[in-house]
């Protein structure tokens, strides 16, 4: 599958079936995207992830469109990826919530999904 095309496929199921959330950087940037929200199963537990931490699941698609949270500089990490170091926030249900962690998942080199743990 290419990337675009996966890219297009995240979209269709976030559309379908996912929930918004908006990612804050600081002071104020925001991107309102849709995402897939789910808790963690107790054998996905850890010291690191805790029964109130939810895995959030995002298209890169607004991020691409709002240029969130700027414009990428080659040779460095890659951005777009929200980051606990940076203070990074993602509201759900009206409540915003500290990224602990966060993986960029690429295809042929393209960002096609975020993978989020927030708390």
């Amino acid at each position: 599958m290419t990337p675009s095309a996966t890219i297009k496929s995240l979209d269709g199921a976030l559309a379908a079936g996912g929930q918004t959330v908006t990612l804050r950087k600081l002071p104020t940037t925001d991107v309102v995207c849709p995402a897939a929200v789910r808790g963690y199963q107790p054998q996905e537990l850890t010291s690191n992830i805790t029964q109130q931490d939810s895995k959030v699941i995002l298209s890169p698609t607004q991020i691409n469109a709002a240029i969130w949270p700027g414009t990428q500089v080659p040779g460095q990490e890659d951005i777009r990826i929200p980051s606990k170091n940076r203070g990074d926030l993602c509201q759900i249900n009206g409540k915003f919530r500290t990224i602990q962690a966060s993986v960029g998942i690429y295809v042929q080199d393209v960002l096609v999904r975020i993978e989020l743990q927030v708390r």
